[in-house]
């Protein structure tokens, strides 16, 4: 394997053949999941980017292996271990898991190749790259660029960085992360190695050593030890006869003892579809809906508009010559030759609507790998159907697939089978293929929510709700899917991570079996539990003794107007507000209101009749049994004492929107005055402390989503 560069700086490097690129990794464009405006914007933005990326430019996309120590460490990031001791058992159990998955995520490197330097920068680059050549046939090591003319490549390139940045979400990429695609080529589906860890400020400031005013790096003949097979070897079991179209890979094995084979076949494609609309053809995303990896790369060649417009004319009077070749024939020229001058009419229009952008010359190949060379061959060719549905046809050159895999190198040389295959479009049509789409999902660390199976990769989803209040953002998340599809499960591994680290949590359990009541018990031993429907010894939800001073007497009025149905500015709320106030002042309980009413409409039968009539009306619910944990016995909850508090109310009974009050039943009246009490509660334990994220689950919404009341008391 010989590798197209002799030296890597940063994000640059040196080629043998002189030139030197500039490379950034890109972060993938959430794309699947915008909406229709959304992606014409990111259309516009990928337009901008490649109508300026020069004379020639590399894009990248690969399915780089994840560690599991990696998803460990963005599980805990943030967060005391030592203290937590819940969150390091739990994290260590889902790193065993991780363990048994192969996890991918799909990366993108963008690479321009450098314009713009100095003279003597130009010259040292092609006198160091002879020079390269020629230690190479003696077996020595080729001189590394002077520092000098890295200062001289990295202006050019910070320049069309921060001209890049404005579209695109991208950083310089590493000299690591540049190795690690080196090192990856010939390994794939083998012992594939680690996309490095980059603290993104340490290498944007890599020092620079150097020698006798030249650079110094790491040696790159390490990554020149693997063997490359044009057709593979006499050794390959099934191999096809006639032509070979992949390559044969041997690498050292992982021990040092033998060799690792693997076989990697690559497509490049021939023939788009003449025309495509957009949204709807975003053929390089295509290569994600296949249940086997596949990398590919774009090579880039920009040709000036004018030049392009001149080359145009030119092909242009060439159809129109052989068009009249065909004068004399009844039947006229062939379809194929009218539609050829079609669309060499619409490529003359493009580029004179467009003259602010250049034409682009664009291949594109595809690979895909396999320890075994029948699997590889099944993967090529059900690629090459996949896309061949969609109207791209793929080619496999045979003899040439030494050369598309060296294609995939960074800095590699643009040999001719990438002309052979180029195919004209200018830059709106190439972004229409959505190079840089991605479907990204989850936070950059929180607990493992699940994976994501958008592509054929599967990728952690990390999500952590707490970090959208720490960013000044919402913090609410929504869970819609089927009956069955797991969304109470889900938000059980939500609130799982959020008590793993320190977090309030709230849940209103509707279920007849308790479901959050066994959850939230199966991760917390401070767990407070208020039966709704029993018997009123349990855990009390009194608004009097949960809550204290006026916020009390607030409360209970609330409670108790839903529950009496009367306006709290007339007569009888007045009567009652006067009464829980009474109360209140002797630390009494929501029970003793009601005795405090009807004492009063006996005493005052004349001068307060309205209070024995609120009285009358407390003291017919007050009895029923979903009403006993307002007007039980049971303990006041101490919103202070438990991390988690689940509402075990299956017996709850919420009328619909449109149902007339006159007609309600007693319990239904009852459980919209409890679903203010329960949200009131469960706002008092999330916000009691400022410096930890409350999560109040209101699980299976749906239920009540049409009773405006309960759903604004919800919310």
């Amino acid at each position: 394997m010989r590798l197209p560069i002799y030296f890597a700086s940063g994000p640059l490097t040196w080629t043998a053949t002189g030139s030197v690129w500039a490379w950034w990794r890109v972060d993938g464009l959430n794309y699947r999941y915008a909406s229709s405006d959304r992606k014409l914007d990111l259309l516009e933005q990928t337009r901008a980017v490649v109508a300026s990326l020069g004379s020639d430019a590399t894009i990248l996309s690969m399915c780089a292996r994840i560690d599991p120590g990696s998803v460990a460490s963005a599980i805990v990031a943030g967060h005391d271990i030592d203290r937590r001791e819940q969150l390091a058992r739990t994290t260590l159990a889902t790193l065993q898991g991780l363990d048994t998955v192969e996890l991918f995520q799909r990366v993108y490197f963008l690479g321009v190749q450098l314009g713009g330097a100095s003279r003597m920068s130009q010259l040292g680059a092609n006198w160091g790259a002879a020079r390269s050549a020629i230690a190479e046939q003696f077996g020595l090591l080729p001189p590394p660029p002077r520092v000098a003319a890295r200062l001289d490549r990295m202006r050019v390139a910070d320049e069309l960085g921060e001209e890049y940045r404005r579209y695109l979400p991208l950083r310089p990429a590493t000299r690591e992360e540049l190795l690690w695609i080196n090192a990856r080529a010939p390994r794939r589906g083998l012992a594939d190695p680690l996309l490095p860890a980059t603290d993104h400020a340490a290498a944007a400031s890599e020092p620079v050593t150097e020698r006798g005013g030249r650079l110094r790096g790491p040696s790159l003949a390490p990554y020149c030890e693997p063997q490359i097979f044009e057709g593979g070897t006499s050794d390959d079991h099934g191999a096809p006869r006639g032509l070979r179209s992949y390559v044969r890979v041997e690498v050292e094995d992982l021990d040092g003892a033998g060799e690792d084979v693997g076989y990697q076949a690559f497509l490049a494609l021939a023939e788009p579809p003449d025309e495509f609309s957009f949204p709807g053809t975003e053929w390089y995303g295509a290569a994600d809906s296949m249940d086997f990896p596949v990398d590919w790369v774009a090579r880039i060649r920009s040709v000036d508009n004018d030049e392009a417009q001149r080359k145009a004319a030119r092909r242009a009077r060439t159809l129109d010559r052989q068009t009249d070749e065909y004068d004399n024939d009844s039947a006229g020229p062939p379809a194929a030759l009218l539609r050829a001058q079609e669309l060499s009419a619409a490529e003359r229009v493009d580029l004179a609507d467009n003259r602010g952008d250049p034409e682009l010359a664009v291949s594109t190949v595809f690979c895909v790998w396999s320890t075994d060379l029948a699997e590889c061959q099944d993967r090529a060719k059900r690629l090459r159907a996949a896309y061949g549905g969609g109207q791209f046809r793929l080619g496999r050159p045979a003899g040439h697939q030494g050369a598309l895999f060296e294609a995939f190198l960074p800095g590699a040389p643009y040999h001719q089978v990438l002309r052979d295959y180029e195919q004209k479009m200018m830059p709106k049509a190439f972004a229409a293929g959505m190079p840089f789409a991605a479907s990204e999902v989850g936070d950059v660390a929180g607990g493992l929510y699940g994976f994501s199976t958008d592509d054929h990769t599967v990728r952690p989803v990390l999500l952590d709700p707490s970090l959208g209040p720490r960013a000044n953002t919402d913090g609410n998340v929504l869970n819609v899917g089927n009956m069955g599809g797991g969304k109470t499960y889900s938000m059980m591994r939500l609130a799982e991570y959020q008590l793993d680290i320190g977090s309030q949590c709230v849940a209103l359990d509707l279920s007849v079996e308790g479901e959050w009541v066994r959850a939230l018990g199966a991760v917390t031993d401070s767990l407070a539990v208020l039966p709704i429907g029993g018997d009123g010894t349990g855990l009390s939800m009194d608004p009097m003794r949960v809550f204290t001073g006026l916020e009390a007497v607030q409360r209970t009025k609330a409670m108790m107007v839903i529950l009496t149905g009367i306006e709290s500015r007339e007569l009888e709320g007045i009567s009652l507000n006067e009464a829980i106030k009474s109360v209140a002042e002797r630390g009494g309980r929501s029970i003793d209101v009601v005795t405090e009413l009807l004492t009063r409409g006996r005493t005052n039968s004349r001068t307060d009749p309205e209070a024995r009539s609120v009285g009358r009306k407390l003291q017919a619910l007050a009895g029923l049994s979903d009403a006993q944990i307002i007007f039980g016995d049971g303990e006041p909850l101490d919103i202070h004492a438990a991390q988690a508090t689940v509402f075990h109310a299956p017996t709850l009974q919420l009328p619909g929107d449109t149902a007339n009050r006159d007609d309600l039943l007693d319990e239904q009246v009852i459980s919209e005055a409890l679903l203010y009490g329960m949200a009131a509660v469960a706002r008092k334990i999330t916000f009691r402390d400022k410096s930890t994220y409350g999560f109040y689950i209101a699980d299976e919404y749906g239920l009540y989503r049409h009773n405006k009341p309960a759903a604004q008391m919800v919310h």
